[in-house]
């Protein structure tokens, strides 16, 4: 039991059964998020909010075992989750934030916070910065446009959630792709946007319907 908490407390789980099952979902929310989207919104407000808790604890330099480490990730992935649910602006920005602070802050970095000669003490705090920014973007549309926001949002979340969990299961699964370790990373980041793209117009064009 303890090494079972310790795994889940540090997220160190690594199954490819579960890797199969999170790229089927992420299929479904990028072609048809829409249908289920309070739910996604629910779902990943608590995924983050169990996600990000160490990095809390980092910064307030806190001691904990194993089991409060736990408590703590499901209270605040708890409390996410309700805030997403019941205010869905506050659970469109959220879960954006959270994408674009995982997919875009090394390209960030690189391109913009290196050119402008910004010290890399403060690369983080960039990053957080331009997450809010563009997240709080979309978040303010929605408050008219939620509909096309949502499919929007839907469909690039499930679709670079898609790759990325297909991504895990070729790497670490039993089936051996001796091409995978050679293909770019470029190459990734293009079928993601590509399965994001098509999710997007796929779910657009059955609304429309």
């Amino acid at each position: 039991m303890e090494n079972i908490l310790s795994k889940v407390a540090n997220l160190q789980i690594n199954n490819n059964i579960i890797y199969v099952v999170l790229f089927l979902l992420a299929v479904y929310i990028c072609f048809n998020g829409y249908t289920v989207y309070k739910f996604v919104l629910g779902v990943l407000g608590f995924w983050v909010g169990f996600t990000n808790v160490h990095k809390l604890i980092e910064f307030f330099d806190l001691n904990l075992n194993d089991k409060q480490m736990l408590f703590l990730q499901i209270l605040f992935g708890a409390a996410l989750m309700l805030l997403s649910w019941f205010i869905r602006k506050l659970g469109l920005f959220i879960v954006i934030f959270d994408f674009v602070y995982i997919y875009l802050s090394s390209i960030v970095i690189e391109f913009i916070a290196k050119k402008m000669d910004i010290s890399p003490q403060i690369y983080p705090y960039f990053s957080v910065l331009f997450a809010f920014i563009i997240a709080l973007i979309p978040a303010l549309l929605a408050i008219k446009h939620e509909y096309s926001i949502v499919i929007i949002v839907m469909a690039w979340i499930g679709g670079f959630a898609a790759v990325h969990y297909l991504q895990l299961f070729l790497t670490n699964g039993p089936i051996h792709i001796s091409l995978l370790p050679v293909f770019p990373a470029w190459g990734w980041y293009f079928l993601q946007c590509f399965v994001s793209l098509s999710g997007m117009m796929t779910q657009g064009t059955g609304q429309d319907n």
